[in-house]
């Protein structure tokens, strides 16, 4: 007797679909905007590498003008977080525990 056996035919791997050549573009698209901003980034430092005299509120300092461009941009973002969160903090959207434990204790206070 001959003993059949539980095989399934080979198949071919899958051809390529039109995912994958879209995101092989995607990728060399990524890697030459990345590489545009590095060179975009690096002309800009080198271009404002020159020294400024800056006025602070009690000293005035020389400076070179990238670090002043860098400092602003950081201390800008950062007080825009905190303002984010001070303003999702005080409307009660931060989802912080102490807006829930305020619903639930109304809810037995007879609410």
């Amino acid at each position: 007797m001959t003993e059949l056996h539980n095989t399934v035919p080979s198949s071919p791997p899958p051809a390529p679909g039109p995912g994958r050549g879209s995101r092989e573009r995607r990728d060399v698209l990524r890697a030459v905007v990345a590489l545009v901003l590095l060179a975009a980034l690096v002309a800009f430092v080198l271009k404002n590498s020159e020294a400024v005299a800056v006025s602070f509120v009690l000293f005035d300092a020389h400076v070179r003008l990238i670090w002043v461009l860098l400092v602003t941009a950081i201390v800008g973002g950062v007080l825009d977080r905190l303002v984010l969160w001070w303003s999702r903090h005080r409307s009660g959207l931060g989802g912080d525990a102490s807006g829930a434990r305020r619903h639930r204790s109304s809810r037995h206070l007879g609410g």
